[in-house]
C-alpha cells in the first residue's frame, strides 16, 4: 500500500554527460546518464538549482582508485539543489566517499553504506581532510 507520504508525486529528471564511452563504427554508444529526483509533494527545489537546465556537462573525476568514481561536481549539484544545510544524505553505495565529501563541503550530514572493505578504507582516507575540526564554534 502506498501512503500519501510516499516518495512518488514529484518526479523530475536531468541528464549528465559525457561518460567517455568509445563510439564504434557500427553503432553509437549512449553517452548520457539519467538522474531522477523523486520526492514528497511538499518538496521544493532550492533556488541554487535555478538555471541548471535538463542537461549538465560533467566530466568524470580522475586519479581516484575506484573503477567508477562518482564525479564530485555532480554530487555537489544534486546535494545543493535538493537539500538544505543540516540535512542528512544517505548514500547506499558509498564507494570512494564522493557524496560524503560533497555533504561536508556544503554543511550537510551524511550516512554511507559500503560492502567492500577496500572502498571503506579509501573513503576514510579521502574524508580525513574534510572531517578535521576547523573551528570551536
Amino acid at each position: 500500500m502506498v501512503s500519501s507520504t510516499s516518495f512518488i508525486p514529484f518526479l523530475n529528471s536531468a541528464s549528465a554527460f559525457p561518460k567517455d564511452l568509445p563510439i564504434s563504427g557500427s553503432f553509437f554508444a549512449p553517452n548520457t546518464e539519467r538522474i531522477y529526483i523523486i520526492a514528497k509533494p511538499e518538496w521544493k527545489p532550492n533556488k541554487e538549482c535555478l538555471g541548471f537546465g535538463e542537461v549538465w556537462k560533467i566530466t568524470p573525476d580522475k586519479g581516484i582508485n575506484h573503477p567508477a568514481p562518482f564525479p564530485l561536481k555532480l554530487a555537489k549539484k544534486i546535494i545543493v539543489s535538493s537539500t538544505n544545510e543540516g540535512a542528512i544524505v544517505y548514500d547506499p553505495f558509498m564507494g570512494s566517499g564522493t557524496t560524503a565529501i560533497a555533504c561536508l563541503q556544503h554543511k550537510r550530514n551524511y550516512i554511507g553504506s559500503e560492502l567492500s572493505n577496500e572502498y571503506v578504507e579509501l573513503s576514510k582516507q579521502r574524508l580525513k581532510p574534510y572531517e578535521m575540526q576547523t573551528s570551536l564554534f
